[in-house]
């Protein structure tokens, strides 16, 4: 008696799987890990890189804010105002 030959649908599953995982090598993974960053972002040297200078892994990863760098300041400032008077209630107590 032979063995039972694989399914069919076995052949397909596995077919399906490894063309998924060589579509994502070669045409998904590079924009995952640089998603919003412009090219010259991408290969730019960021503080910390000198920590690992063979990594494994590289990904960067960007955004961008819609909103005058003022904005960004008075909200910086807002919090650490909140922060302060929590902290000075917190140490006056109840």
């Amino acid at each position: 008696m032979t063995a039972p030959a694989f399914p069919k649908r076995g052949h397909v599953a596995l077919g399906s799987i490894a063309f998924a995982a060589i579509l994502y090598r070669l045409l998904l993974r590079r924009p995952i890990l640089n998603w919003g960053a412009t090219h010259a972002e991408a290969n730019a040297r960021l503080p910390g890189d000198e920590l690992l200078e063979e990594a494994d892994g590289v990904a960067t990863r960007a955004i961008t804010i819609d909103a005058p760098a003022s904005a960004l300041v008075m909200e910086q400032k807002m919090l650490r105002g909140i922060k302060r008077r929590a902290e000075r209630l917190a140490a006056e107590g109840p």
